[in-house]
């Protein structure tokens, strides 16, 4: 349920909105990544999580193309 929340909330941004969280996302995955290798990361669900998202925002970015 939860996931078709967050898949209206990003149908409803612009494109230029939903490039701009996508930067955001991958900076952040690209974050945990470095911290996994260099410490202790508390939340490794996180990781799945932050995928999860580019990938949805990458699907919501083609529909709009392509409609």
């Amino acid at each position: 349920m939860k996931s078709k929340k967050v898949l209206t909330e990003l149908r409803s941004l612009e494109s230029a909105d939903l490039s701009e969280q996508l930067v955001l996302m991958r900076k952040e995955l690209l974050s945990l990544k470095l911290q996994r290798h260099t410490s202790h990361v508390k939340d490794y669900s996180r990781f799945s999580k932050l995928r999860k998202l580019v990938a949805q925002i990458h699907t919501v970015l083609r529909e709009k193309i392509y409609d």
